[in-house]
């Protein structure tokens, strides 16, 4: 598994609320995720996986995530950063917030990720 993609790093999220689920005496009436930065693309990518429970979803607040990845980058030394990042790391999930993991933009991860439908069954949603 690797741990630096959105999408693993969604399904381990995934899988540990499933998990505190089960093993809860417990039963939720709502489940809420607050996520700063790279975190709220990999809540998003948790939704996807946990279709099953959206009846419970109930706010998901988001502070300076990339939904729209970081295509173009006003800021010189964010980029550089960001680009130092994916080649010392060699952090796939850089790449995907740049829209860098494929050539074409339609086939990169935050595009397709974008296009699920599945994220919005929330009643409060705000993702600044």
């Amino acid at each position: 598994m690797n741990l630096n993609q959105i999408t693993q790093l969604g399904q381990l999220l995934a899988d540990e609320i499933k998990s505190y689920l089960e093993a809860s005496p417990v039963n939720p009436k709502h489940i809420s995720f607050v996520a700063h930065s790279l975190g709220g693309l990999v809540v998003r990518s948790a939704l996807t996986v946990l279709e099953n429970l959206r009846e419970k979803f109930h706010t998901f607040l988001t502070l300076a995530a990339p939904h729209l990845g970081m295509w173009y980058n006003a800021n010189w030394m964010l980029d550089s950063v960001m680009w130092m990042m994916g080649r010392v790391a060699s952090a796939q999930s850089i790449l995907e917030v740049r829209m860098m993991d494929n050539p074409d933009p339609r086939k990169c991860h935050v595009y397709k990720l974008s296009q699920h439908k599945g994220n919005y069954h929330l009643k409060y949603l705000n993702m600044e």
